[in-house]
């Protein structure tokens, strides 16, 4: 996800993982999403991570994921000839994401235990239901690669990590976030989805680095 932070004029970007969603047409079927990786060389003014995913941080169902990129290559390959013959499906159910936010925290707030709330927002056969299936398997692709060299990126950046994360192993993310030259890492008390399980902590955190960065 990327999104501005604050007004335009603020140059700053928030990007979240590794995938840039464009929409389509506004017809919700099997061929309707663009996702993209994120060109994070794009040289922002300033930026903000939301939880990156170095390929060498996976751990889990991601890096488990992440072995499997051949066959993900295959079936993205696949659905797009169907695509292309004019094969997919017709219409998807709409993912309402405010409204799942709202539930989500709703469960959290309510005593529901961690694992499940969350469970919210990372089923993969949610995505899978509510994606077309080549843009789901792009997804995959685009989460489990290889990010741009961050030694290449000269603009400031902030990183914001899950610190119970079940998804990346945030020593080895401040590894490889080491390589950006200018670099602040932050770390929440999140396992999953930071905007939702921290974001008070996470707005202080971002309002805070800005602050710093026009002092």
């Amino acid at each position: 996800m990327r999104t501005d932070l604050t007004e335009p004029g603020d140059q700053c970007t928030v990007r979240h993982c590794n995938t840039l969603v464009r929409p389509g047409s506004g017809k919700h079927t099997e061929r309707d999403a663009e996702i993209q990786p994120i060109d994070m060389v794009n040289k922002p003014a300033s930026e903000a991570l939301v939880e990156p995913l170095p390929r060498s941080s996976l751990i889990g169902v991601m890096d488990r994921t992440a072995r499997l990129r051949p066959l993900l290559h295959v079936l993205s390959g696949v659905s797009r000839a169907f695509n292309a013959l004019g094969i997919y499906r017709r219409h998807l159910p709409r993912l309402d994401l405010e409204e799942l936010d709202g539930r989500t925290r709703a469960a959290m707030a309510g005593g529901m235990p961690e694992s499940g709330s969350l469970d919210l927002y990372s089923a993969p056969l949610l995505d899978l239901r509510t994606l077309p299936s080549g843009s789901y398997f792009r997804d995959l692709l685009a989460m489990t690669g290889e990010l741009p060299p961050f030694a290449t990126i000269a603009s400031p950046a902030l990183a914001m990590l899950s610190r119970r994360s079940t998804c990346t192993d945030p020593a080895a993310t401040r590894g490889a976030l080491a390589k950006l030259p200018r670099c602040e890492v932050v770390e929440l008390e999140a396992k999953h989805w930071i905007p939702t399980e921290c974001p008070k902590e996470m707005r202080e955190a971002i309002e805070t680095w800005i602050a710093n960065q026009v002092a």
